[in-house]
């Protein structure tokens, strides 16, 4: 039975991943799409959380959790950041 259970056991993956601009003094907006890409999986992603960098991925910042808003996307914010540059984002 255990045999049968894990068979059907896949790692999820980001299909997409989008964000708003990363102005000074403004939330970025942050939207995932993930899932996954065998049809043989039985799981669901149920929460997706990410981590953010404003230093070229010296620090990262989070962990944000994004809210569910459908089967495969999760939105939210990034909170507003104190200067301009580059957001780089990784999943947990």
């Amino acid at each position: 039975m255990l045999t049968d259970a894990l068979k059907h056991r896949f790692v999820p993956v980001v299909m997409s991943l989008k964000t708003g601009p990363a102005l000074k003094g403004k939330p970025v907006t942050v939207t995932v799409q993930a899932g996954y890409d065998d049809k043989r999986a039985i799981d669901k992603v149920t929460e997706v959380s990410i981590f953010y960098s404003v230093d070229g991925g010296k620090n990262f910042n989070g962990p944000v959790a994004l809210k569910k808003a459908n089967a495969k996307t999760f939105s939210g914010q990034i909170p507003a950041i104190g200067k301009a540059g580059k957001v780089v984002l990784i999943r947990v």
